[in-house]
């Protein structure tokens, strides 16, 4: 890790993630490239597709939201490395490597439609390289936001990899029919990981986070998490960790019964979404950090008011004794009204200090 005087954000959330007790609560919101854009004015398409204006969002954000203590870097492409890029009337269609086919609204993410890898022994599933435009981004983001604010750069999960290549279906559909050669599919992308690992310290991350959102409980069993997932994610983890990287790991929707599986993954924090953050607390103990966890839902449609309330009522659930961060459970929508994140600042702000 770069030999650095950190600044009060970095120091607060480093001592969190370290289990130590910081000056108060940080507050490292879910906010990405979808609720940044609207702060800067511009499409989530354009963000999407372009690093420049990916960055530019973030930096926006930050300055807007001075008293964060940091934001996150989330899945985009460069529209420049596509392999082909289609503007219809209402939607743009792109093809990425991998043979994958996304199609986004004009002011939303890409959602793959089409995968053209269909068998667990392509080659393309050990060559395909689509992901590192997070790090293009990272690196495009001003030295002084980056020296203030912690910006936590992003990676996909090996298991997220592969269902980005085959789709979901054919992913758990393999756990049932070809269990050997899904896993030696997903062992494909963490050899494939290494170098974007190694090109993720290169540009000065100091956290990351590893979107797994297809590894929640709402969709595989606890023991196919057992199985499929977290083996993976452990050779993976252990990478960042030759690296000094620290590690957020970030499972959507229910993860009631794998959140002391996911303790064995070797993060330093995990993101609580949908699961009670008492019965998580409850569940890790002084094991692991937790970041979370106030319903995106709730973001995007109570009033100021009631998310003080749920923030400070979260503050209180889980900021003992340390290792936790406040956060949404997942991504803030694009719509979600400013004056509800100023709401979370002012939580931490007014009952986060220990």
């Amino acid at each position: 890790m770069n030999n650095i005087i950190l600044s009060k954000k970095h120091r607060r959330v480093t001592e969190a993630l370290t289990m130590k007790i910081p000056d108060r609560v940080p507050f490292v919101c879910l906010i990405d490239l979808v609720f940044a854009s609207k702060i800067s004015g511009v499409n989530v398409s354009d963000c999407f597709l372009n690093p420049n204006a990916h960055a530019i969002a973030l930096e926006k954000t930050c300055e807007k939201f001075s008293d964060i203590d940091g934001l996150y870097v989330n899945l985009c492409f460069d529209k420049t490395e596509l392999e082909d890029l289609k503007e219809e009337k209402d939607k743009i269609i792109i093809r990425t490597h991998g043979e994958i086919t996304w199609e986004m609204k004009k002011d939303y993410v890409g959602v793959a439609k089409y995968f053209g890898i269909k068998d667990f022994k392509d080659k393309r599933i050990r060559e395909a390289d689509f992901l590192r435009p997070m790090n293009t981004v990272f690196r495009k983001i001003r030295s002084n936001i980056k020296n203030e604010f912690v910006i936590v750069n992003g990676f996909t999960g090996p298991y997220s990899q592969l269902v980005f290549l085959m789709g979901i279906e054919k992913v758990l559909m393999g756990m049932l029919d070809e269990p050997d050669k899904l896993k030696n599919a997903i062992k494909s992308r963490v050899e494939i990981s290494k170098d974007w690992i190694k090109s993720i310290y290169e540009a000065g991350s100091r956290v990351v986070w590893i979107g797994e959102g297809l590894a929640s409980c709402d969709l595989i069993s606890p023991k196919q998490y057992e199985e499929f997932v977290l083996p993976y994610e452990r050779e993976v983890i252990e990478e960042f960790k030759k690296y000094n990287i620290y590690v957020i790991l970030h499972i959507c929707g229910n993860i009631d019964n794998t959140l002391e599986l996911q303790v064995k993954s070797g993060a330093d924090c995990l993101t609580v979404d949908k699961t009670d953050i008492s019965f998580a607390k409850e569940k890790v103990g002084r094991s692991i950090c937790l970041t979370g966890n106030l319903s995106t839902t709730d973001l995007a449609l109570k009033s100021s008011g009631f998310i003080y309330e749920n923030s400070v009522n979260c503050i209180n659930k889980a900021k003992k004794d340390g290792g936790f961060i406040l956060s949404s459970g997942c991504l803030v929508g694009r719509n979600t009204p400013e004056e509800n994140i100023t709401a979370m600042i002012k939580a931490v702000n007014n009952m986060g200090y220990y």
